[in-house]
């Protein structure tokens, strides 16, 4: 592969699997990579080995790519030609990898001038960032809007100093530019057509939307707050210059989520959102409605999350161009043509709901109405929309009452992110023998002297690979014990667990096939983790930064023959599921997870107390007294314990505050009691194709009604879950699923 660099050749630093590197002293780095079969691993290698200030430049052509690209160090740019030189294609996404096209976790991110073409979920996804820059960038699903298409094309949720600009959005199943739970927003000069939402401002404060043309969407541009979530509010928005004409795609959102309940047709919508600025907008033609102010009560859905506010107060909407609009209504709003003795509906229409707490004399006062003025003959209505017919007493096509100004909203200015320089990364060995783990080569997972075996009660499932398990902790200090979160373990351990395909799940003591031992290393800077792949001869296994695939085939419980192309995650998908509010953390070394009896070869004693007697563990009780989870696949166990654990072991690292799937609003760990939080009769949030159609995560009693089976039973990336690290369904685990939501009351 060709070497490019603007910078003289002797400055030119070879790198594992990138193209080129080149620094200048403490300048930045530059790596260039070019279309080609190696493209994809270059490009991963090179971010998994980036420095702030790194640009990583991708050469005009196509890339053909099968994994999601992930980023984790802050301060990097990701740079193409420009939206129509460089094409990077996602068609051929296989599951396991991840759902998204590239995701990226880490502050002080720009992407610029590429575009990113047929993502099997979210094409661009920035999660927990602070600061990040998306321009000039093209989004598509080449053969059209598709209910089966990506939910979102630029995705920054849990962000601060987002900015969005020029760019190019379309055939999104959700919203084409989505800015979910983030703060201090700007999103202008993009175009955004044929995607159900043109652009999507959700649990956000402080946004500046401006600049905007959006057309052909079923919905130009929506303002939401929805319940249930990490952030709880949208405010602090506005809305200007935007040109939002002729809205009127079908609504092609898989049902079940929030975004397919809103009529096609529709132009600007806000809900259940407070401090709303919307002016000097061109709103023409969209032929349901051309601006909504409405209550989450609208949706008729129901809610528990006792920090939701369903009202919109201090909204204010003037100097506003309207055109048409109205003539064919979607939906039960068709009815309000009739309601209102009109031909077509008003340009602007407001809910009638209003928070009864914040009422006086029947009325909110006029600091906390939404207010209308300077918009032209632009006509109106205050309707009652949570009622399928309103009653006549609750529909009004009075102005007056909402004539008024709110105090202008400031400009949102975005801030600039100072990046501080990571330590560079530690060197590793290349070959897992050079840490001295196991006697002999290591087939025989023999430990060495110093290394702990260990077994958890119920395991992650890895498409039924089997798992050898260590710990190697420093001379001198003990991991400390916790009742209920991971233990303390002392800087320096290291947790080494194998992967292993047995040829024979009826018979696993009959031999197996060592594939991959992955390291979690705690440093000064964290936990970090690293996977080696195991040779054919199975002698040694080698460091593989970027990840691999490896063809297995085995005897199943069934005596059928089975394969598999077994996935080997890249270092930075370590952090996929080993990510807490923390920080980068293990996931089994609790307690409850470890409490049980181990077989050492000389003696069986419990985990607990013979990591006591060693010297490895202190602060422990006896045995009997720490908890214990039950084993998931034991049948002489109590259902319900039996399905918290297994989801607590491969759900919730992501679904628990702070984990990666936080902003789902979903908890699946075991100490989680409330139903709702659980997922009992949840409405979906951001889960795009992954709702199967269903209303709520969980369905009691009725586990075909159940978002969850959905996604247990899906081998599809933007609907499966586990995403990362398994391609096949844990059939036996869905069952256990199943038989616990029928049993629900």
């Amino acid at each position: 592969m060709r070497i490019k660099s603007t910078l003289p050749a002797r400055l030119i630093v070879p790198v594992l699997l990138t193209a080129s590197i080149a620094r200048a002293g403490d300048e930045a780095r530059m790596v260039a990579i070019e279309p080609g079969p190696m493209a994809q691993k270059q490009l991963q290698t090179a971010l998994i080995e980036a420095q702030a200030g790194d640009v990583v430049r991708l050469a005009a052509g196509r890339y053909d790519f099968t994994a999601t690209i992930s980023l984790d160090v802050a301060g990097v740019t990701l740079r193409g030609a420009g939206p129509e030189q460089t094409v990077l294609s996602f068609k051929n996404l296989v599951q396991g990898t991840g759902g998204e096209g590239l995701l990226a976790t880490a502050g002080g991110f720009t992407i610029e001038d590429l575009a990113v073409e047929d993502a099997r979920g979210d094409a661009v996804k920035v999660s927990g960032a602070d600061g990040v820059t998306m321009r000039r960038l093209r989004i598509e699903w080449t053969d059209g809007p598709k209910t089966t298409n990506g939910s979102y094309g630029l995705y920054p949720v849990l962000c601060r100093n987002v900015l969005v600009e020029d760019c190019t959005v379309r055939g999104s199943s959700d919203a084409g530019i989505y800015v979910g739970q983030s703060q201090n927003i700007i999103v202008r000069r993009n175009r955004a057509y044929q995607n159900v939402a043109g652009i999507e401002i959700e649990n956000s404060v402080s946004a500046d939307v401006y600049d905007n043309d959006l057309t052909e969407n079923a919905a130009g541009l929506l303002v939401f707050t929805l319940p249930d979530l990490v952030e709880k509010q949208c405010r602090g928005c506005r809305a200007f210059k935007n040109r939002i004409v002729a809205n009127n795609h079908e609504n092609f959102a898989p049902k079940g989520n929030i975004v397919a309940q809103v009529p096609s047709g529709t132009g600007l919508m806000v809900m259940a959102s407070d401090e709303i600025e919307i002016f000097d907008n061109d709103l023409e033609d969209n032929q349901t409605v051309n601006l909504t102010v409405i209550s989450y009560l609208a949706t008729r859905l129901e809610f528990t999350d006792k920090e939701f506010d369903p009202y919109c107060e201090t909204i204010w909407v003037h100097g506003n161009r309207f055109e048409g609009g109205g003539e064919k209504p979607a939906g039960e709003l068709a009815l309000l043509k009739v309601v209102l003795f009109r031909r077509t509906l008003p340009d602007m229409i407001l809910d009638w709901s209003e928070n009864p707490a914040r009422q006086v004399d029947g009325s909110l006062p006029p600091a906390l109405r939404s207010l209308f003025s300077d918009n032209g003959d632009a006509d109106f209505a205050r309707i009652d929309l949570a009622a399928k017919v309103p009653s006549p007493s609750k529909v009004s096509q009075d102005l007056a009452p909402y004539v008024g100004q709110h105090a202008p909203l400031a400009a949102v200015q975005i801030k600039r992110v100072g990046v501080a320089k990571r330590k560079p990364r530690r060197p590793v060995p290349k070959r897992l023998s050079e840490y001295g783990f196991f006697r002999g080569a290591g087939a025989r997972q023999q430990p060495a002297d110093g290394v702990l075996p260990y077994d958890v009660n119920t395991p992650l499932f890895s498409d039924y690979t089997v798992k050898h398990r260590f710990v190697k902790m420093p001379k001198g200090p003990a991991a400390k014990y916790s009742a209920d979160d991971v233990f303390d373990l002392p800087l320096g351990t290291q947790l080494i667990k194998t992967f292993a395909m047995p040829h024979d799940l009826r018979r696993p003591d009959d031999g197996e096939r060592l594939l991959e031992t992955r390291i979690l290393e705690r440093g000064d800077d964290g936990w970090t983790g690293v996977a080696y792949l195991w040779n054919d001869e199975q002698t040694e296994a080698f460091l593989a930064l970027a990840g691999d695939t490896i063809d297995v085939e085995w005897i199943h419980t069934d005596g059928e023959k089975r394969s598999n192309n077994y996935l080997v995650p890249n270092v930075n998908q370590c952090k996929g599921c080993h990510t807490t509010s923390a920080g980068m953390a293990p996931i089994g070394i609790k307690a409850r997870h470890l409490n049980r009896a181990f077989d050492y070869g000389d003696m069986t004693e419990n985990q607990l107390s013979h990591w006591t007697k060693v010297g490895a563990l202190s602060g422990a009780p006896d045995a009997d007294q720490a908890p214990r989870a039950v084993a998931w696949d034991d049948s002489t166990a109590d259902l319900d314990d039996r399905a918290r654990v297994w989801l607590e072991i491969n759900c919730a690292h992501c679904h628990q505050p702070g984990g990666n799937a936080q902003n789902s609003g979903l908890d699946l760990r075991l100490s989680q009691s409330d139903p709702m939080k659980l997922g009992v009769l949840k409405p979906p949030v951001a889960a795009g194709t992954g709702s199967g159609g269903m209303q709520y995560d969980l369905v009691p009693g009725r586990p075909d009604r159940s978002i969850m089976m959905v996604r247990l039973r899906s081998t599809h990336p933007d609907v499966m879950m586990p995403e990362l690290g398994k391609r096949l369904v844990p059939e036996e685990a869905v069952e256990l699923i199943r038989d616990w939501i029928a049993a629900m009351k």
